[in-house]
């Protein structure tokens, strides 16, 4: 098999792409925004400003950001969508608890992922209408740590491992 190669963003073309799409800044607008006090930086939305319209700016979000990113410099990169770990308990006190999965049908909605019914066993594959290959983080990871903030250390080992057996088959 050929040897797994890393690049930046420049100019040799990709051959893969691992991407997760932004979903804190939709609860936290101004969390990377260092021009802000720590305090500032963690004001959360109002629950006037979570709706409908701003779940579906999730996953329309996170194609923009695909397209911009990865495939107009390069169209030929596979992309790897690392999908959603479980969100933080904060996250349902203003998106309910209903936040998750409106989050993963904007995301999955956008991205033309879904599953559809089987033909035999009772499998549903995955549809993938633009091609990204999603990694499921969500059961990977599993519940946080007693914070309800953090996941807990060990889970990254295993999606790194994941990402690195899409990478180099």
């Amino acid at each position: 098999p050929p040897a797994c190669r890393s690049s930046s963003l420049g100019d040799e073309p990709l051959d893969a792409a691992f991407v997760q799409c932004p979903v804190y800044e939709w609860m936290k607008p101004d969390a990377y925004n260092y021009e802000l006090s720590k305090e500032e930086r963690a004001r959360v939305l109002d629950d006037w400003e979570v709706g409908p319209r701003h779940f579906e700016g999730i996953g329309a979000a996170c194609l923009q950001y695909i397209e911009a990113v990865v495939w107009r410099r390069h169209p030929r990169a596979a992309v790897f969508l690392l999908g959603l770990t479980p969100l933080p308990q904060w996250t349902r006190v203003h998106g309910t608890a209903q936040v998750e999965p409106k989050m993963f049908a904007s995301v999955h909605a956008a991205l033309g992922l879904r599953c559809s019914r089987g033909s035999a066993g009772g499998r549903y594959p995955l549809v993938s209408e633009r091609g990204i290959v999603p990694i499921d983080r969500y059961n990977v990871v599993g519940p946080r740590r007693r914070d309800a903030i953090h996941p807990l250390y060990n889970a990254q080992f295993a999606i790194v491992q994941i990402m690195l057996n899409h990478l180099c088959r």
